[in-house]
């Protein structure tokens, strides 16, 4: 679990580091020289309402150890976004049923001044495996995110995303 939650600030800190850089959509990948642990990422900056969207998956050398996870985020000059922790949930393909994922952190920080700031508010989710094998069959996935202090903003993965998404899950190594 401590494995887990350190990887987890690890992205969040690369994630609010790079606010600023506009990226297109492609999957990075990084080994960890240490213990062999691949990194896949799928990182996609301004897909309203969102700031940045990523979807990560790290590969163990134990199959059974490899974890996927989900962060949000939303960067906001004259508004306050404060994610819930909540349960997300995903519907896949116009389905009736409505998956629970449950969040594992929400982060705030506010940078700037007296009068010049902005807030950045991030959520991570750890999809579990059938969550998973769901988005890589899916034709189409719609999430639900929940706020504390805003309306729940209902999302439809772009097909773009998504098809990102299923690579990322069918790389092996």
């Amino acid at each position: 679990m401590q494995k887990r939650i350190a990887c987890f600030w690890l992205f969040v800190v690369v994630l609010i580091a790079s606010f600023t850089v506009v990226t297109e959509a492609a999957i990075e990948r990084k080994v960890d020289k240490f213990d062999g642990k691949v990194s896949l990422n799928s990182t996609i900056d301004y897909l309203s309402p969102f700031q940045r969207v990523a979807f990560f998956k790290t590969i163990s050398p134990q199959p059974e150890q490899s974890t996927y996870g989900l962060f949000f985020a939303i960067r906001s000059f004259d508004e306050w976004w404060f994610f819930s922790k909540q349960p997300a949930e995903l519907k896949v393909d116009d389905g009736e049923t409505i998956y629970k994922l449950l969040v594992f952190d929400t982060m705030s920080e506010m940078k700037g001044g007296v009068t010049n700031y902005v807030l950045l508010t991030g959520v991570a989710i750890f999809p579990h495996p059938d969550a998973i094998n769901l988005l890589h069959k899916a034709k189409k996935a719609t999430f639900r995110i929940h706020f504390d202090n805003q309306p729940a903003v209902i999302w439809d993965v772009p097909a773009d995303v998504l098809k990102e998404w299923k690579d990322v899950i069918a790389t092996e190594k």
